[in-house]
């Protein structure tokens, strides 16, 4: 998304709720592109809370007790998950995502990324998986924080790469104006 505009322009209105789309997308690029929904009832409850955003000033080098969490299916071509899959992953020097010969040349991985991946065994995200939350436990104080977002990677566990996923922190300017505005509508 490097370089994107930071207009906030409502690109979905409807029976759920509303939703955002961040304007720095490059079609046919490896960029992120990022959105967020606001649906018209809460959702919270025994199962579902809130998690906290990170701090720009947060490092990704000390991040521990990391988890995904996907529908995906949990093999190439399966159904999709009857209920959310969660599996505990490290954050990863940026360099081996940067060098991993999956993506070959053509894979572009910049600042707005994390490399997220477990040493020794394949935990991939799958088609369904797009979007789903990077979270740790945030060094200060314990809390569950959103640092990532699944954005792409290998084929539901085909080989030994690794994931990329959006660095929420990056974004995170565009997503506190977009909430505001949200607020307010």
């Amino acid at each position: 998304m490097g370089g994107g505009k930071e207009d906030v322009k409502v690109w979905q209105e409807g029976g759920r709720g509303m939703g955002w789309k961040e304007e720095g997308w490059k079609a046919g690029g490896k960029s992120d592109e990022l959105e967020l929904m606001k649906d018209k009832k809460e959702m919270f409850g025994p199962k579902v809370r809130p998690i906290c955003l990170p701090k720009t000033t947060d490092s990704y080098h000390t991040l521990r007790a990391c988890t995904v969490v996907g529908w995906g299916p949990m093999y190439f071509g399966g159904e999709l998950a009857q209920v959310p899959q969660q599996a505990s992953v490290n954050v990863l020097p940026d360099v081996i995502c940067e060098s991993d010969p999956f993506y070959g040349t053509s894979a572009v991985f910049t600042s707005s990324m994390v490399c997220i991946g477990v040493a020794g065994r394949p935990v991939n995200i799958c088609k369904g998986d797009s979007g789903g939350p990077l979270s740790c436990s945030r060094k200060e104080d314990g809390r569950r924080t959103v640092y990532g977002l699944a954005s792409y990677g290998s084929l539901c566990t085909v080989g030994e790469s690794n994931d990329v996923f959006t660095r929420v922190s990056k974004f995170l300017p565009w997503i506190l104006k977009t909430i505001r505005i949200s607020m307010s509508s």
